[in-house]
């Protein structure tokens, strides 16, 4: 029988056994996925090193192509998996856009034995007999004889990047090697002190002095190389704590000021915003905050300081504009609000029919002011599909300003002028293919509304592959139309291009939710709060705290703004948490603020606590025939409605609407099997048959990207 040695990594109390490829934590095995496992391998075995992405992708998925967002489910499952929450992220550190790095010292054993049952032996000896370690930080071996049995221990610590330590060699200073520095200024021979207290770079000095005999023959070179150590020192230094920061890559947009009373041009405030942040999206480096998160502030006195507050931002772009004739002149400025400084401003004066060159100008400024660069190829992709007619580029802008208004039947006809005037304006196909998508959803435009929006998208597309607008708008679309599989990999393209988008992560999270990966829609959606804590705030909820229990957390996740859409939810929610009073209370006020789908389905599930189930009913019966006439897709909605009628006893058509709800494309099997709303129709035959469809498709999704 071929013998095998017996390879496992300590650390911290956990022990990843090679041979099992299994974790355990003080001798309680922790389930990790197989690809789980195969990261925190390639992290523990490169302890102190940064691995980028680029790397670890490669070396897990071999042969495999997968996206990043991969990756980082791979390590939140892992950082929940070491119970990281309650000391802070101290086993695997995240290196802005570059990789990860795995920072606690780990040992590696070997158990050589001639009987696996000497090996277990072993095992059972290390695991009662403490290791007997040299002091020395640094990475050292200790053998152990023992009767049958060789171990070998390997303690590897988590020097930066790996870079071996001058605390290899004796950690104290001889007298010659300690004055010679002193002369360097390197090294204080008055106060006895170890080569362990230094800094790095002083440390590699030391390292270097340390040898005597060769520091009595080479005593220039020593010389040169301590002086050059300091000089880089000094270096480290000044662009690390000195020189002045660059303003924070985290930029708010603000929508521009008319200063003159001239409605003619009003349209320009929200717009010329827009299309700057449109242009800096392609910026991977830059996170911009999306048109909706500044609209509020049009027409508003801009109070930097307070602003920048309420956004958790710390730099913001500002700008006023006025017509002069046929010319129209724009100020602009970059505001370093954490600093108190104007990072830099510029006035542009030129013609009123060159308008478009304005989103050009102002984002290379914006790029230049944040000391960041555009790769030649995000400049290219930036410059696909647009256009060159000031005609329709106006009609554009003045689209854009219509939608963000909510007024989409103007922004429909805007929209489509310019694209008539322009058919090559790729950015204007999407914004078309938005205000389609929205009057689908939110005027009950149907099936034919979003059968536009989706050609809008195709023909953008077709223009500009590239168009980060297109492919976000497409993919909320196609969710909710109930083709989530193919909004996954629309939103993954994105985010290989850029990492940096809040709203493309959100909506990867939500298609995940409709395929019923709850765990990964969590990991997406707070990836997209902490690059914008504000990305869908007031129009959308994180729905997968809710579907994995914890609704508290859910609750805490919604803002304190009185919109119908938040209070409905944050009744919902207080319904899961037994807390029937609350739910009834904010269930009624939302329907009162504005009765549409939501809020009918939550005065529904209101008057089902009452126990009055039969004014329910009679509330749902205009709302399904609307969702049944106009053919309304949004099967996550229509899930609402099916939690409804379930507890309002009317199993018959809640069952008829559950078919529908996971037909349309929402089967979050994992919240289904648990759903507490749903009691009344689990004895049902039907339901099973449903389950079982809503499981094998939740299955099959999973499979495919995962």
């Amino acid at each position: 029988m071929l013998l095998k040695n017996k390879e496992f990594y300590e650390f911290e109390g956990f022990r990843l056994d090679l041979a099992e490829r299994a974790l355990y934590r003080d001798g309680k095995l922790i389930p990790l996925t197989p690809k789980a496992f195969d990261t925190l391998l390639l992290l523990v075995e490169n302890t102190g090193r940064i691995l980028e992405k680029e790397e670890m992708l490669e070396k897990i998925w071999p042969d495999t192509f997968v996206e990043e967002a991969n990756l980082a489910v791979n390590v939140s499952a892992l950082r929940k998996a070491l119970n990281e929450a309650k000391d802070g992220l101290h086993f695997i550190e995240t290196i802005p856009r570059r990789g990860y790095r795995f920072s606690a010292e780990v040992k590696k054993v070997v158990i050589e034995a001639s009987e696996p049952a000497v090996q277990a032996e072993a095992m059972r000896r290390i695991e009662e007999t403490p290791e007997e370690t040299n002091d020395d930080p640094l990475s050292v071996e200790v053998f152990k004889s023992r009767p049958n049995v060789s171990i070998k221990t390997t303690v590897i610590s988590p020097e930066e990047d790996g870079q071996a330590s001058a605390a290899q060699e004796n950690n104290q200073l001889d007298d010659d090697t300690a004055r010679l520095l002193d002369k360097l200024g390197v090294w204080e021979s008055s106060t006895p002190q170890t080569a362990s207290a230094l800094p790095m770079p002083q440390r590699n000095a030391v390292s270097l002095a340390r040898k005597s005999g060769w520091l009595a023959r080479n005593k220039q070179l020593v010389i040169a190389a301590a002086a050059l150590v300091v000089a880089l020192l000094a270096v480290f230094i000044y662009f690390n704590f000195l020189k002045p920061a660059p303003p924070s890559r985290r930029l708010a947009v603000m929508p521009f000021v008319n200063l003159q009373n001239d409605a003619n041009i009003d349209f320009l405030s929200l717009a010329l915003a827009d299309v700057i942040i449109t242009k800096l999206n392609y910026a991977s480096e830059v996170s911009v905050l999306p048109t909706s998160y500044v609209s509020k502030y049009r027409n508003q006195e801009i109070d930097a300081k307070k602003i920048a507050s309420e956004l958790k931002v710390q730099t913001m772009l500002t700008g006023t504009y006025q017509k002069d004739g046929d010319d129209i002149i724009i100020n602009t400025q970059l505001i370093d609000v954490k600093n108190d400084r104007t990072a830099w401003q510029e006035s542009i004066r030129l013609k009123y029919n060159r308008v478009v060159e304005v989103q050009d100008k102002v984002a290379q400024q914006v790029i230049k002011g944040l000391q960041v660069r555009m790769s030649s190829d995000e400049s290219a992709r930036a410059e696909r599909g647009n256009t060159q007619n000031y005609q329709a580029f106006e009609l554009f802008l003045q689209g854009v300003d219509l939608y963000q208004t909510n007024r989409f039947k103007a922004a429909v006809e805007r929209l489509d002028e310019a694209v008539k005037l322009d058919p090559q304006f790729a950015l204007a196909w999407a914004h078309l293919g938005r205000a389609y998508s929205a009057s689908a959803a939110f005027q009950l435009g149907g099936a034919t509304d979003y059968q536009k929006a989706q050609d809008y998208y195709d023909r953008a597309l077709d223009l500009n592959p590239d168009q980060i607008e297109a492919h976000i708008f497409k993919a909320n679309l196609l969710t909710d139309t109930g083709k989530a599989v193919e909004a996954v990999p629309l939103l993954r393209e994105v985010l290989q291009a850029n990492s940096n988008l809040a709203e493309a992560h959100w909506e990867l999270g939500y298609a995940y939710r409709f395929g019923g990966l709850i765990q990964e829609s969590i990991a997406e959606c707070e990836a997209a709060r902490r690059i914008d804590p504000e990305v869908k705030l007031y129009s959308s909820a994180l729905n997968s705290y809710l579907y994995n229990g914890d609704y508290q957390k859910f609750i805490d996740s919604l803002p304190q703004r009185e919109i119908a859409f938040i209070v409905f939810y944050r009744g919902y929610a207080h319904h899961y948490m037994g807390n029937d009073k609350q739910a009834i209370e904010f269930l009624n006020r939302a329907y009162e603020l504005n009765p549409d789908l939501y809020t009918r389905i939550g005065k529904a599930i209101a008057l089902a606590i009452e126990g009055k189930n039969r004014e329910g009913i009679e509330l749902l019966r205009d709302t399904r025939q609307m969702i049944e006439e106009r053919n309304v897709a949004d099967a996550e909605g229509i899930y609402k409605v099916v939690q409804a009628y379930a507890m309002l006893g009317d199993k018959a058509t809640a069952l008829k609407m559950l078919r529908r709800s996971i037909e349309g494309g929402f089967y979050c099997y994992p919240y289904f099997k648990t759903d507490a709303l749903l009691k009344n129709l689990r004895n049902e035959s039907e339901f099973n048959q449903l389950m079982e469809t809503a499981r094998t498709r939740h299955e099959e999704f999973k499979r495919k990207f995962f």
